[in-house]
């Protein structure tokens, strides 16, 4: 057992450490870039501070928070972490429940532990961090990303801790995934057309920042760690509810305009919406839903109840309402004082829409594929020719 809280804790410590190093090498750049001009303390106080930030912990002052999590290093450690879950499972075999929760337990503590030291040491222009906070976030994602690594890398014990999960349950997943994989092209795909669209006032706003090559490089960085996060927003806005930022409001039918921050990522914000933004959304959702529908036909055995293919698609559906609660939950939070303490989108609307939708356009097409299905079976064996019974 002890072997196996070691490597639980050489996991939450390669968690930690190369999600820092990561932030911290983009921001040395940026400091040397600029001149070094400021203290090497202060530069690895930012860069530890952005990385707190991005497992979802608070940046405070006394009179405005930030607490907007750059969802690409949210990722980012969720992801190294579940790299040493994969090492993890592999030396620590062979894995049983109690084995896992060995590996978890320690990779959570480790991180959660690490994670409240970088805090108490970072401070920078009274900008601070709750140490708590910042290890029970750190701690979170990190068993999160442990555990799935860890059963990633034994099939057999995840096949059986997969048939004791409810069948209904099991079923519904591939479908959700689906769905969820429709939503986030649709995602992209809308938003990669609204920077192309939008390039010329990404440029002017970088030129009126004029941030130098260092600073160029740093807010590139910065873009691309809220990247996911504009994806989600792009999706709230194709749902329909949309997003609010600050004084501004886009949804699918209309934009409210006003004041904006200088960020480059915010320069693709549109003045007003083409005609297409709602439908467009409408036919997403809705190929979202018929996609985890005819899945959900095709993978159903042959001697599945009629109305099982339905049911699987529905739960499939439901799942992906809660999926974008939580994915706009993740998403949201401050990011300054006054109106833009808070920004992104309302979870409740943007869920219960996006769910409605999805299941009943995964409900409908299973049901109907699954008819065809069946009434093809039946023509098939009514016109095949019968065997004489009097034939010897």
């Amino acid at each position: 057992m002890s072997r196996l809280l070691g490597l639980g804790a050489l996991v939450g410590l390669w968690t930690v450490t190369a999600g820092l190093g990561v932030v911290a090498a983009a921001v040395l750049v940026a400091w040397v870039g600029n001149g070094a001009e400021e203290p090497l303390t202060d530069a690895l106080s930012v860069a530890a501070l952005g990385w707190a930030l991005g497992t979802g912990a608070t940046l405070s002052t006394s009179d405005a928070a930030w607490s907007l999590m750059p969802l690409g290093l949210t990722l980012l450690t969720v992801g190294l972490a579940y790299r040493g879950g994969l090492w993890a499972g592999d030396a620590g075999r062979p894995i049983s429940g109690s084995r896992v929760a060995a590996v978890v337990v320690a990779a959570s503590g480790t991180a959660g532990v690490l994670g409240g030291v970088v805090a108490t040491l970072s401070t920078v222009d009274a900008l601070v961090v709750d140490p708590g906070e910042a290890a029970a976030f750190a701690a979170g994602l990190t068993g999160v990303g442990t555990l799935t690594g860890v059963v990633s890398a034994a099939p057999q014990w995840r096949a059986e801790l997969v048939g004791r999960l409810p069948a209904w349950l099991t079923a519904a997943s591939r479908p959700l995934v689906v769905a969820a994989a429709v939503l986030t092209a649709g995602a992209v795909a809308t938003a990669t057309v609204a920077t192309v669209a939008s390039f010329g006032t990404v440029t002017t706003l970088l030129e009126q920042l004029d941030p130098g090559p260092a600073g160029l490089f740093a807010l590139l960085l910065a873009c691309l760690a809220y990247l996911p996060t504009a994806w989600v927003w792009t999706l709230a806005v194709l749902v329909g509810p949309g997003v609010t930022i600050g004084q501004v409001t886009i949804s699918s039918a209309s934009v409210a305009a006003g004041p904006l921050p200088g960020f480059p990522l915010l320069g693709v914000v549109p003045s007003s919406l083409p005609s297409w933004t709602a439908p467009v959304g409408v036919l997403v959702m809705v190929a979202a839903g018929a996609s985890a529908g005819a899945f959900a036909a095709w993978r159903a055995p042959q001697e599945a109840p009629r109305w099982a293919p339905a049911a699987t698609a529905a739960t499939a559906g439901l799942g992906t309402a809660v999926a974008l609660a939580v994915a706009t939950w993740a998403t949201r939070g401050s990011v300054g004082p006054g109106d833009l303490a808070d920004v992104g989108a309302q979870p409740a609307p943007v869920s219960a829409l996006g769910g409605v939708v999805v299941t009943s356009a995964a409900a409908l097409t299973a049901v109907v594929l699954t008819w065809r299905r069946q009434r093809g079976g039946a023509d098939e064996v009514t016109a095949r020719p019968g065997r004489d019974p009097d034939a010897s």
